[in-house]
């Protein structure tokens, strides 16, 4: 990984590509049905979720993003799950309550049900939201990340020549890769 991904910055042409394989992904796989619509699996319609939850609401106002944040969080499977067992629980206070969802998701990460990091850190938000619609509390801080993040200008003056030169100094000429025969 080097460059822009480290800085958080992604280029425009990856997001379109990125956006253009969702479109075929939903042409590939709508199934037509009877009056001459067409229908997603529900598979292909969380994928494209899981993909526009990279790119935060556009509102402004911290307050209102945040809002906008966690409606789009409650469409979520896993919210409507942790809601739901939640609800057929009936624990009395929060704590308990955590505790007990906790164990199901530590159950769950253990045997690899999410299958990855970021699922596994998916539904562990919706689980803290669902926990906080719940009991009425608003414990719960979402705050996603943008795809390019601001750059800030470093130092300027003489310390950062002598830092640009001490860089090139120190860069060792590349061996060419080697022959895999």
């Amino acid at each position: 990984m080097m460059g822009s991904r480290l800085e958080g910055a992604i280029d425009k042409n990856k997001i379109l590509r990125r956006f253009n394989n969702l479109l075929h992904l939903v042409y590939l796989q709508a199934e037509p049905v009877e009056g001459g619509g067409y229908r997603i699996p529900e598979k292909t319609f969380e994928s494209i979720q899981t993909e526009l939850d990279f790119h935060p609401p556009e509102e402004k106002d911290d307050k209102a993003l945040e809002l906008a944040t966690k409606r789009r969080y409650r469409q979520r499977n896993s919210y409507r799950f942790w809601k739901d067992s939640l609800d057929l629980a009936n624990i009395p206070n929060e704590e308990d309550a955590k505790e007990f969802l906790l164990n199901i998701f530590t159950k769950l990460d253990n045997t690899r049900y999410y299958g990855s990091m970021t699922h596994s850190r998916y539904a562990m938000e919706t689980m803290q939201l669902a926990l906080d619609d719940a009991y009425g509390t608003n414990k719960t801080l979402l705050h996603q990340h943008t795809f390019i993040k601001k750059k800030y200008k470093g130092k300027k003056g003489k310390q950062a020549k002598k830092g640009k030169q001490a860089k090139k100094a120190t860069k060792a000429p590349k061996s060419p890769p080697p022959v895999p025969f």
